[in-house]
């Protein structure tokens, strides 16, 4: 039995799922990995006041003067602070990222400068505070750094070992994907037989931050479908299955997921969405997604990222509002799924149909409209953006 789709996100936001175990890792094991608790820096950068240009430090009162200053030393990014405190007249050459010597409110770049033996002349006035890093300028104790369930990028690994962070609380995710059909066979060169499976890569791909497994093809046997998902629940935080979705004689999945655990709702009263399912097995959730590619990857985005949110504790869905470009008329018997991509400033849609691979190449979104209506050009709609999850 169909379902509206509200009706699918309210069970989805009321089921009870197995909760994630964190782990404690070292930040470069934590990359690609998502954060499984609130991480704010523990200490400030940079910890003392550092020059962020070549030039010479100097102390300048209001708009100080143009010198001669005498010059004192040197200092470098190896030293942790000059030991030296500058004194009124005095200037000390400092490279970029170099700690300032006490004493210290400004930076005269290099080649605003000339100097013979030790004194140095400027053609520029520094204000206080000019070429300066502050101190907790480029982030302050107490900041957060990473937020629960957030994916950690190669940026936030920089900020981590910036900060000499020891270790990071992620998130053990683990998803395994089965693809269903007796028509399907390995990937490769055309086969006189059978249809490449390349779902389980697509979607394998669209789940970052989990330790995917991608299981060979299994055949339209619901006996063997069960006890495959079955044997993956044990270890799986997310179970994924593709094809076996619908109402023919070989469509087998559901039954299966039945048979081991309760589905959540069979399928959802939009067009291209509707055969895809929700169950759970042992509180481990179960997505069920269509043989087809535009179903499979919308089904995936409406309610698989859903499922991914629910675990990590973290909205993952992008939705947005955008302006339509054209006119649009909603001709199908239910509501319908439509591909947008952007144009002009607003969302242009592209042609209709759940085989449609070449509309995914160029989509950036997806949107449901309703059955029955026409919608105009200029009018706002509200799309979930493809292929990026945060």
């Amino acid at each position: 039995m169909l379902i509206p789709l509200a009706e699918a996100e309210r069970r989805i936001d009321r089921a009870r799922f197995r909760r994630l175990r964190v782990l404690s890792l070292p930040p470069t094991r934590s990359l690609g990995r998502r954060a499984g608790a609130l991480l704010r820096a523990p200490a400030s950068l940079p910890r003392v006041a550092l020059s962020a240009m070549d030039g010479y430090a100097v102390r300048v009162v209001g708009r100080g003067s143009e010198g001669p200053y005498r010059i004192r030393g040197a200092s470098f990014p190896s030293e942790l602070r000059p030991r030296r405190t500058l004194g009124s007249g005095e200037a000390m050459y400092v490279t970029t990222g170099a700690p300032l010597p006490p004493g210290a409110n400004a930076v005269v770049r290099t080649e605003a400068t000339r100097h013979s033996a030790d004194r140095l002349v400027t053609a520029h006035v520094p204000a206080p505070g000019e070429d300066i890093l502050a101190p907790g300028e480029s982030i302050r104790r107490g900041d957060v750094v990473l937020e629960p369930g957030q994916l950690i990028r190669p940026v936030d690994l920089g900020i981590l070992l910036a900060l000499g962070v020891r270790t990071v609380p992620v998130l053990r995710l683990r998803a395994t994907v089965l693809p269903v059909g007796d028509e399907l066979v390995p990937p490769g060169p055309p086969a006189a037989r059978g249809t490449p499976e390349y779902l389980g890569p697509l979607v394998a791909g669209l789940l970052p931050g989990c330790a995917t497994e991608l299981l060979p093809p299994l055949p339209d046997d619901p006996i063997r479908v069960a006890r495959a998902l079955g044997r993956a629940q044990r270890s799986a935080d997310l179970l994924v299955t593709i094809g076996g979705s619908s109402v023919g004689r070989k469509d087998v999945t559901k039954a299966a997921l039945a048979a081991r655990g309760r589905l959540l709702f069979e399928g959802v009263t939009v067009n291209v969405l509707k055969r895809g399912a929700v169950g759970i097995l042992s509180e481990t959730p179960v997505l069920v997604l269509p043989g087809q590619l535009v179903s499979a990857v919308t089904v995936f985005h409406q309610h698989g990222l859903h499922l991914l949110s629910r675990l990590v504790g973290r909205d993952l869905r992008q939705r947005e509002e955008v302006v339509l470009r054209e006119d649009v008329a909603v001709d199908h018997r239910m509501d319908s799924v439509y591909l947008f991509r952007r144009s002009d400033g607003g969302a242009a849609p592209l042609p209709w149909g759940v085989a449609r691979m070449t509309g995914l190449l160029r989509a950036e979104s997806f949107g449901v409209l309703a059955h029955g209506r026409r919608y105009r050009a200029g009018e706002r709609l509200r799309v979930q953006r493809l292929w990026s999850s945060r």
